[in-house]
Order: C-alpha cells, then structure tokens, then sequence
C-alpha cells in the first residue's frame, strides 16, 4: 500500500510498520520455542538465547501499546461523526473473544483474548484525563498488583514454584505426544488455565494493561501522528530507558541476587520493559531517518494484516511442531527452526506486500470489520484505480 493510499484511509503508517516489527518478533519467539513445545524438552542455543533477549517478553508488550492506540483511533474517528462507538466496541471486542477462543484450540498460547479482556477495561477509561492514563499505565508497568499480591496475600517465606509450571507440566506431554482430539480436549480448559496462570504469575497480565493504557494516552497526545513533535522527549528517554535495562541485567547477575519467583517476575517484568522501550524509541528514531522508513515500511502490510498473519502462523506450524502432525519438535533443532523462520517470515512480507495492491483488507481483518458491523457489503477488493495506482508506484 502506498503512502497517499495511506493517507486517504486514515491510517498511520508508521503504526502498521511498528505492529509489523512486533509480529515478526512474536513469530520468531514462537518458532524457536516450537509453538511452546520448546518447554517439553529445552537445549541450549545462541539462536534462542538472542531472540528471547530481542523479543520475548517484548514483542506482546509491543503489541498491547498499539492495540490500545487502535482503540483510541476508532473511537475518536466514530466522535468526529457524533457517533459514540464504545457500545459497538464491546461487541468488536466481544468478536475478538471468540477468534482468540477459536484460535485457542490449536494454540494454547494465544494472546487475542488477552488484547481482548484489556480492551473491555479500556472502554470506561476513554474520557478520562490524559494524567489518570499515565497515572494507570505506570500502575500496571512496574507491576504494583505484583507487589501488593507478594506483601499483602503470600507468605514469601513459604514460596513455592509457581502453579503454571505445574500447570503445563500436565499439558505440554499432549502437545508433544498426543492426537488432535486430545489436544483440542486439553487446550477446551487446561491450557486456558495456563495461560491465564503464567500470565498473572509472570506479570504480563499487568505489563499488557499497562501498555494498552500507553497506547490511548499516546492516542491522545497524537504521538504516532506527529512523532518529530516529541524528539526531546524521544532523546531524554531513549539512553534512559537503555542504560536502566542494561544495569538491571547487570546487577542481576553481578549480585547474584536470592529472589523468590514472584520477585524474579517483577524484576524481569520491569527489565523487559526498558528494553521493550529502549526498542520501541530506536525504532521512531529510525522511521524518521529517509532511509529507515523505506527500509521499516516493508513491516507495514504485515501489520495491516498481523491478525491474519498470527492466526496462519498457527494453522501451520502447530501442525509442524505438534505430536499430531510432523512432530518437528523432536528433530528440527534451535538454529533449523530459526532459518526456516527466516523464510517464512520473507514469504509472508512478500505476500503482504503483493496482497494489498488488490485488496484493502487482509481476510481476518475484512472478516472483523464486517462482522462488527453486521454487513458483509464492506468492499474486499480495491477499485481499479487505486490498484493501478498501487502498480504503477511499485513499478517506479
């Protein structure tokens, strides 16, 4: 998609672009954890060592900020019509649930309906003073609920591992050895149990809370908009945000600090967070040089389409990994699983890429919208016009 066919559907570039970068980390942290059959039987490898340093932890925080810029930008696009949209958001959202449920039952490890969950708590938020969003955001960010649970309602001294460990301790041997039906029977309730354990206990529940709160309030200050406008902010927090990371990972292991898990948890969930930032500045900062947005925009219809994507990615190689399927997990090995990443990953920005030159929305996203519309009359397919347009661009 071009930039003046950007421009006449109110989207920002530089969102779809950003949304791009955090799916292909989210891809990447799945493919060398083998779809969480990783977990089963873990190895040593520099492959996963460095991506779950780049993305693990960060890519789904990536993701929670821009899904609660998403929810500020339709809401307010509906204001500018006098529509109040919020009663429609709840069933877009609502629509959301049922795709990350449906998507759940081949993939334990779905996040939709986290995203979604944070979005019915975003909705009665949306009025509210830009100080009270950052105020939650910040709540949420460095794990305060975290902090409260540990001091108020557990006994630290008597910790013992966290429930999810046990939790898919009792599910991953189904992934890894079992039919399809026993997976669909173990993903109906156990793995959604786990899911929802881990992400309490590791306090991504809060860092995505957290996040999608960023999001509405950088909605609101028209960060994505104007991001040159905050380039003081931009370069104050940018070597901020890194040196912190880099002293917290320090002194984790210079210290050799004795903490329980739910203190291990808050302190990487913080960790991670810097780094997430420090990502998220460096790649503004690059978008804003010539050169790095030519180079980024090539993420951008992969984040147009990022529900399609993530949702293909399953339906592939969960049957790749699984005990059901191929079994891949039992022989593939960490640095196969990342070159075959490699090429998938450039197979599917190529079709992006090729997809949106006829057609307006990716077919999981064209599904959404009409369905929260109750209408399937939403054109599919560009006009001829701006697929020539499209043509001729890519041509030059």
């Amino acid at each position: 998609m071009t930039s003046s066919n950007y421009e006449k559907s109110n989207r920002i570039l530089l969102v779809d672009s950003l949304r791009g970068f955090a799916l292909l980390g989210l891809f990447f942290v799945h493919m060398l954890e083998y779809f969480e059959l990783y977990w089963f039987n873990p190895e040593n490898s520099i492959y996963h060592d460095i991506i779950f340093f780049l993305f693990a932890g960060k890519a789904y925080a990536l993701f929670a900020l821009l899904f609660g810029f998403s929810f500020f930008i339709i809401i307010n696009n509906q204001l500018k019509r006098g529509i109040d949209f919020r009663p429609k958001f709840v069933w877009r959202l609502t629509l959301l649930l049922l795709f990350g449920f449906l998507h759940g039952l081949l993939y334990g490890g779905d996040i939709l309906v986290v995203l979604a969950a944070a979005g019915f708590i975003l909705i009665p938020f949306f009025n509210v003073p830009n100080k009270i969003l950052l105020t939650l955001s910040l709540f949420f960010l460095f794990q305060i609920p975290s902090i409260i649970y540990l001091n108020l309602f557990v006994d630290s001294s008597s910790l013992q591992n966290p429930w999810h460990w046990e939790l898919f301790g009792n599910i991953l041997p189904v992934y890894a050895e079992g039919s399809f039906f026993e997976l669909i029977q173990t993903t109906l309730w156990n793995s959604q149990i786990a899911k929802w354990a881990f992400m309490f206990e590791s306090g991504r529940l809060f860092t995505i809370l957290g996040m999608s709160f960023l999001g509405l309030f950088l909605g609101k200050i028209q960060f994505f908009k104007n991001p040159n406008k905050f380039s003081k902010i931009i370069n104050i927090f940018l070597p901020l945000s890194f040196l912190s990371a880099a002293l917290m990972m320090i002194f984790k292991e210079a210290l050799t600090l004795d903490f329980n898990w739910i203190q291990n948890s808050i302190y990487n969930s913080i960790s991670d967070l810097l780094i997430t930032f420090t990502q998220f500045l460096i790649f503004i900062k690059l978008y804003n040089l010539s050169i790095g947005t030519k180079f980024l925009n090539y993420l951008a219809p992969c984040g147009k389409m990022s529900l399609t994507i993530y949702i293909l990615q399953s339906l592939i190689f969960v049957p790749f990994f699984y005990g059901f399927g191929l079994g891949a997990y039992q022989f593939i090995g960490q640095a196969n699983s990342f070159y075959l990443g490699l090429i998938f990953w450039a197979i599917q920005m190529y079709y992006a890429n090729i997809w949106f030159r006829k057609y307006q929305f990716g077919p999981m996203e064209w599904l959404w919208r009409s369905l929260t519309y109750l209408t399937f009359s939403i054109k599919f397919k560009k006009e001829n016009k701006d697929i020539k347009a499209d043509t001729v661009k890519a041509v030059i």
